[in-house]
């Protein structure tokens, strides 16, 4: 799963530093919601999980 949020990073990445349209900005999000439809949902206790581990990350 995180290849796949490091992939959506890099293409976040990308789009902050050109200028686009409009246009282009909806087919890059439809993209990504293309790539991200194979990703399966995560739990409320992964979620969580992830949450703590960031927080602890913090401090």
């Amino acid at each position: 799963m995180k290849d796949e949020v490091n992939k959506c990073e890099k293409s976040c990445d990308i789009i902050k530093h050109q200028a686009i349209t409009k246009k282009e900005a909806l087919n890059t999000f439809y993209e990504a919601r293309k790539q991200m439809a194979d990703i399966p949902e995560m739990s409320l206790e992964e979620i969580n999980e992830e949450i703590s581990k960031t927080r602890a990350s913090k401090k």
